[in-house]
C-alpha cells in the first residue's frame, strides 16, 4: 500500500512537470522570431525608446541619415583655389617692354594749349613734384628742349601695400620718362622700368637691379612679384592722371560788371 501511494505520487509529479515544461516552451516559441520574451508595456519608459535605446531618436529629434553618413566617411576637403596672376600690365608688342604711352590731342578742349604753354605747364609740375620748385634732382634730366620735349631718368622709392592698412618700402625703382610737345597735342612714354631690390643682409643702399619684364615671367615668389608690378602700375597711372590734369586749361571765372 505504501509502495503504491509513492508510485502514484511520483506519476502525478511527472505529469505536472511535463505539462509545465510544455507551456513554457510553447510561450517562448511564439517570440522566437524576435529573440525576446514579451515585455510588459507598463514597465517600459516610452520616452527613451525602451530596450532599443535612443539611437532611433524621437519625433522631436529625428534620426539624421545624412549626418551619420558624413561622420563615417568624413567631410571632403575644400579645393584650394589656384592663384591667378595679374594680367593688366601693358607690354609693347614690338619691344616686349612694359610701356605706358599715349597721345593726347587737346585742340578741341583747350583754347591756349600751344607748345610753349604745354611745356610751361609740364615743367612747372615736374619741378614741384620731383624737385624743389626750381630744379630737378641731379642726374635726372637727360634732355630738355624748350617747347619740344623732356626726357628724364626718374628714380623713386617703391612702396607696396600688403593690405589696405599698411605700406612697406621694397627698395626703389627707375624708369625712363619721355614727353614730346607740339601745339595742342602731347605724347608721353614711360618705359625701361627697373626695380632695385634690396640685397638681403646687405648694407643700406645695396640693391640688385631687376628689369620689370622678368617679374612677368618668373615662376617663383609670384605673389610678391605681382605686388611689385601692381605698386609700380599704380604709380604710373597716378602720374598719367596728373599729366592729363595739368595739361588742361586752367579754370577761369567770368566776372560780370554788375558784380562790382
Amino acid at each position: 500500500m505504501i509502495k503504491y501511494n509513492f508510485l502514484h505520487r511520483l506519476s502525478l509529479m511527472s505529469m505536472l512537470f511535463f505539462t509545465f515544461t510544455f507551456f513554457i516552451t510553447d510561450v517562448n516559441a511564439q517570440w522566437d522570431d524576435w529573440g525576446d520574451t514579451p515585455v510588459d508595456s507598463s514597465q517600459v519608459d516610452s520616452t527613451d525608446g525602451g530596450d532599443w535605446g535612443s539611437d532611433w531618436g524621437s519625433e522631436e529629434t529625428p534620426f539624421d541619415y545624412a549626418e551619420e553618413e558624413n561622420t563615417d566617411k568624413g567631410t571632403p576637403p575644400k579645393p584650394i583655389k589656384k592663384y591667378e596672376r595679374i594680367d593688366f600690365i601693358p607690354v609693347d608688342t614690338l619691344t616686349k617692354l612694359i610701356t605706358y604711352t599715349a597721345v593726347h590731342d587737346v585742340e578741341s578742349s583747350c583754347n591756349y594749349c600751344t607748345a610753349d604753354s604745354l611745356y610751361f605747364r609740364i615743367k612747372k609740375y615736374l619741378l614741384t613734384k620731383y624737385g624743389d620748385g626750381k630744379k630737378l634732382p641731379k642726374g635726372w634730366v637727360v634732355e630738355d628742349v624748350t617747347n619740344q620735349r623732356i626726357i628724364m631718368k626718374v628714380r623713386l622709392p617703391l612702396y607696396t601695400h600688403p593690405n589696405p592698412y599698411s605700406k612697406v618700402q621694397e627698395g626703389e625703382y627707375e624708369f625712363k620718362f619721355q614727353l614730346w610737345i607740339r601745339d595742342y597735342a602731347y605724347k608721353y612714354k614711360f618705359t625701361q622700368i627697373v626695380h632695385f631690390d634690396p640685397v638681403i643682409n646687405g648694407k643700406p643702399g645695396d640693391f640688385t637691379p631687376v628689369y620689370l619684364e622678368y617679374y612677368l615671367k618668373n615662376k617663383t615668389k609670384v605673389r610678391f612679384t605681382d605686388m611689385i608690378l601692381t605698386a609700380i602700375d599704380s604709380d604710373m597711372k597716378s602720374l598719367i592722371d596728373d599729366i592729363i590734369r595739368v595739361m588742361k586749361d586752367p579754370v577761369t571765372v567770368d566776372i560780370d560788371e554788375e558784380d562790382f
